[in-house]
């Protein structure tokens, strides 16, 4: 049986070595606002180390279990809130099903994405490795919330497994760079006993995704609860939604590499307009309304659930990342939305 890494004793090291780059910093004035964030991430990763000798911590005895949560089953809920220089949030959370409740008090859009630090790599060399190459972000990340409008806020059910995760905002700031360069990211620990992916419960949802690597599949919810039938009605024929508070079931048969993006448009070139300010520096800032980045794979389907609140207008959710795969030369630049990963709808 393989011998599992101190966990604990890794996160003293690093600990120590935020620590050291901290004090570096501090010699310098011009890099002082750079120095007091080195400082607050290593004392949340002091904190993080606290929280894990109280918990006990290491994945259940058997970490091949995919299974899902019992109706009922309490759901930890944890808050963040983004500015344009900052995310707040929880620094500990034990793994399973999770609320992350999500406010952005920027003035730009912000997302929370959950990169995953792998076990031999320390969050130093994590930091220090996206940002010189934040394409990182997008090829390690396990879920999170957003993006998401600035004065909007959201919540995301979803599962969360055991590790080191550096939750931070990817998308461009108004010069192009990432946000998390500028400060918006976050240090959370995620400790546990509960199997690797245990998926939420079954939740009464408004609408639902059906996601894959070529096709999705958007429709409403035409009875509520457990026992609830779906209308899929396809891209021909627009899925129409009550206003309000709603939830959108989402079931990822796919791979890694997807995001889901919600934003208000009147139709499918609005999706291009959003890729232009995303990866293009295009100037108009979309409507954001919500997402879910980082889908990742899971045995039998990742299930995950979007709460928002709509107000009446038309509506694209789609993935906007690149297709990279034997199906698609490598001259060709094809967004997801571009081959089918797509829905629209209508809210009432």
């Amino acid at each position: 049986m393989r011998r599992r890494p101190d966990a604990r004793a890794a996160t003293r090291l690093v600990a120590a070595s935020l620590a050291l780059l901290a004090s570096a910093a501090c010699k310098s004035k011009e890099g002082l606002s750079r120095s007091s964030r080195d400082v607050a991430q290593s004392r949340q990763i002091a904190q993080a180390e606290a929280a894990a000798d109280a918990a006990t911590a290491g994945p259940g005895a058997d970490t091949n279990i995919t299974r899902t949560a019992l109706p009922g089953d309490p759901i930890q809920v944890i808050s963040f809130v983004t500015t344009d220089n900052s995310i707040a949030g929880p620094d500990t959370v034990l793994n399973g099903p999770v609320e992350v409740r999500f406010t952005n008090r920027g003035r730009f859009p912000h997302e929370l994405r959950f990169v995953f630090v792998p076990g031999s790599a320390s969050l130093t060399s994590a930091v220090r490795d996206l940002k010189q190459r934040p394409d990182l972000a997008a090829s390690q990340a396990l879920g999170g919330a957003g993006p998401l409008g600035p004065g909007r806020s959201m919540s995301i059910v979803l599962p969360i497994r055991n590790g080191i995760y550096v939750v931070l905002c990817n998308l461009p700031d108004s010069a192009g760079n990432p946000w998390f360069k500028n400060g918006v990211l976050r240090i959370l620990r995620v400790t546990g006993r509960s199997p690797p992916v245990l998926q939420p419960a079954t939740l009464p949802a408004t609408a639902a995704i059906t996601t894959s690597e070529f096709s999705w599949r958007f429709g409403a919810a035409m009875v509520r609860g457990t026992n609830r039938t779906l209308g899929i009605e396809g891209r021909t024929r627009t899925t129409s939604i009550p206003a309000g508070p709603a939830v959108i079931m989402v079931d990822h048969l796919g791979g890694p590499g997807h995001d889901l993006v919600i934003i208000r448009g009147d139709g499918p070139l609005a999706m291009d307009d959003y890729t232009a300010w995303r990866y293009q520096g295009g100037a108009a800032v979309p409507d954001i309304v919500g997402g879910l980045p980082g889908l990742f794979p899971a045995r039998g389907g990742l299930r995950a659930y979007i709460r928002l609140d709509l107000t009446p207008g038309s509506y694209l959710i789609f993935c906007p990342t690149l297709k990279r795969g034997a199906d698609v030369p490598n001259f060709v630049v094809v967004r997801g939305y571009q081959v089918g990963e797509f829905g629209q709808f209508v809210v009432r």
